[in-house]
């Protein structure tokens, strides 16, 4: 039997897929066709799928045809019912506890606009969780672009802290725009040199 998995990196469902390949040990089972890096493999999903989505997991079993089996949830159940003896996929994704802790960002952010009074503790509060919400993704993805996220999102920590304790005021907000716009060139950089 071989399986392939078409993908790439920045795609939230194929990092379910590559979670559960991880979980269950396949790493070595399962080719990774990464198919931003490599023309080659969108052009072979297209062929075959008619669509260049991804995930996909295409699995050719001796003396059958080849079977292409998209969607990030039915590749992770067959993984799990296939290799997984009697395990169980998680019951809590990822994806729902960032999308949780985004929002509870952004509301902290919103409330300390309107509660001055709590306004630092609120938006140190918001930060935080951005900033590990940042390297949790860093982590998780294996990329650089969240860890720096982190990074300013720890600055503004910081900043809001010392300004909170009549330290110094630093004006955050604009060392975060300088630092984003260094990182959005820095990617597209990265990304021209790659192709």
């Amino acid at each position: 039997m071989a399986l392939a998995l078409y993908k790439y990196d920045a795609c939230g469902y194929c990092q379910r897929v590559l979670r559960a390949i991880a979980d269950l040990g396949l790493q070595e089972r399962i080719e990774l066709r990464d198919t931003l890096v490599d023309p080659r493999w969108r052009k072979e999903l297209v062929g075959a799928t008619g669509r260049a989505t991804v995930p996909v997991l295409r699995i050719e079993d001796e003396g059958e045809e080849v079977r292409w089996l998209p969607e990030s949830r039915d590749i992770v159940a067959y993984l799990y019912e296939r290799f997984g003896e009697g395990k169980k996929p998680p019951a809590i994704e990822t994806r729902q506890i960032h999308r949780v802790a985004t929002m509870a960002m952004w509301a902290l952010l919103g409330a300390g606009i309107f509660f001055t009074e709590w306004q630092p503790s609120l938006w140190f509060a918001a930060c935080l969780i951005g900033a590990v919400r940042s390297f949790h993704n860093a982590w998780r993805t294996r990329a650089w672009f969240p860890g720096a996220v982190g990074v300013v999102f720890l600055f503004a920590c910081a900043a809001i802290a010392l300004r909170a304790q009549g330290v110094m005021d630093v004006p955050w907000w604009y060392v975060a725009y300088g630092l984003v716009a260094v990182l959005l060139v820095a990617t597209l950089i990265v990304r021209r040199r790659t192709r």
